[in-house]
């Protein structure tokens, strides 16, 4: 996705299905369905201008997890659906794949914001593209920090290579938000991924307006 000129928001939701469980390495409740699913690593350019490239993740959870946790109105509590951890994957964030941003400009203002239930940055790489001896492009790896022996402690949800300035931790804003893979059960036709996911919001819209957002919970990390 190219923002071109001005401030834009360029927006990669989770597109790469249910991750294997990073506590034992085996555990991945959809896998079938993953494994026919088309992940897409996407290609982010800002363009001149101040731009947000922002990465969300969205939680799932198993069949029966979620059937209780549905509201009146049949859409799903996912707030309530991340407290159900008797078993490994009970839930769990879904992955956003391996994302590339060709040209960060700090001085432009760019910046760079993940967002997901217990997202964290794991780390931060700086690596030679062309041998030269010189670094000239950044890895960030994120996983799911979720402690105590979660549903999904330490499952990696993706990574971000990075292009232009050699990132730091001061230009990403972590936050913990809780977003719903789905809306209500049964609207996907039997599936648990939506790739309606992506997309440029220009002039710094924050809005995508393609899930519900059940909360932003109070901690928010920000790094530097």
């Amino acid at each position: 996705m190219d923002g071109g000129t001005g401030n834009d928001v360029l927006l990669s939701r989770s597109d790469a299905g249910e991750m294997v469980a990073a506590q034992d390495g085996k555990t991945q409740i959809f896998a079938t369905e993953t494994a026919a699913f088309k992940a897409v690593n996407d290609t982010l350019t800002g363009g001149a201008g101040g731009d947000t490239f922002r990465f969300e993740g969205m939680v799932n959870a198993k069949d029966e997890i979620v059937a209780k946790h549905v509201n009146a109105d049949g859409t799903i509590d996912w707030v309530g659906v991340t407290g159900e951890n008797g078993a490994t994957h009970d839930h769990w964030v879904d992955g956003f794949g391996n994302d590339v941003i060709r040209d960060f400009n700090r001085a432009q203002g760019d910046k760079i914001e993940i967002s997901a239930h217990t997202a964290e940055v794991k780390s931060i790489q700086h690596k030679d593209s062309n041998g030269d001896g010189k670094n000239d492009y950044s890895v960030i790896t994120v996983i799911s920090q979720q402690g105590n022996a979660g549903a999904h402690d330490e499952d990696l949800l993706g990574t971000i290579t990075v292009y232009g300035n050699l990132v730091k931790q001061s230009d990403i804003a972590v936050t913990q938000t809780v977003y719903g893979a789905y809306e209500k059960v049964g609207e996907l036709g039997g599936a648990h991924f939506d790739l309606e996911d992506d997309g440029v919001l220009a002039g710094g819209g924050t809005d995508g307006g393609h899930h519900n957002e059940a909360t932003a919970m109070a901690n928010m990390a920000m790094y530097g």
